[in-house]
């Protein structure tokens, strides 16, 4: 678990500046895809959607006019702490490390994904998590352009900020720690009494 590793916690920030942002390497299609076809939206601000930047689907040529600039870490917390939405696409892996970072900055993820199944794996929902509901959106890499209207819904946004406010230990690293430890509680207790059961009816 990456948040394991890096043990860096992103300050909750309750005012929110900006509409959306994204910035991050380019893992996946989908991460490239993502200036092009936000970058004209006229419904809502999406300047702050970056170019992907290095990894395997990296496209320098295309030059500064698809902003490569890289944003410093420090730039990178800041632009989290401002936006309202945080596109977070997968990128190798089905879930994405920026929606844990995301959510401690008190921001809601945008979960952009190429499998219609992914959001059933995702972090948490085995707490009754709904990803697409509670915390932020789950958008299939088919509908990119639909991602400015689907932010539309500021009575969508007010109870997901609630139920981040609350959740955001949990995408921490000692929430995930914490989590880890009930599950095995939870596993060892099962098989106990597994192994009662089977010795009874012995």
């Amino acid at each position: 678990v990456p948040i394991l590793h890096s043990n860096i916690t992103i300050p909750y920030s309750n005012e929110k500046n900006s509409w959306a942002f994204f910035a991050g390497d380019c893992s996946s299609n989908v991460r490239f895809e993502l200036k092009p076809t936000l970058a004209n939206s006229t419904e809502y601000d999406m300047s702050r959607i970056r170019m992907c930047v290095g990894g395997p689907k990296d496209h320098t040529d295309h030059g500064d006019a698809m902003n490569h600039d890289v944003l410093s870490y420090s730039e990178f917390v800041r632009q989290l702490q401002d936006a309202l939405w945080i596109i977070a696409p997968h990128g190798a892996h089905p879930a994405a490390f920026t929606m844990y970072e995301t959510i401690q900055a008190g921001s809601l993820p945008v979960y952009v994904t190429n499998d219609d199944d992914a959001a059933s794996d995702l972090p948490y929902v085995d707490l009754g998590f709904d990803w697409n509901t509670d915390i932020g959106l789950v958008v299939s890499s088919s509908r990119l352009s639909a991602i400015p209207a689907a932010l539309r819904d500021q009575g969508a946004a007010v109870h997901r900020r609630g139920v981040v406010s609350w959740a955001r230990y949990l995408f921490t690293a000692e929430g995930v720690i914490d989590y880890i430890r009930l599950v095995l509680a939870v596993l060892t207790d099962e098989a106990a009494k597994s192994n009662k059961a089977t010795t009874t009816n012995a």
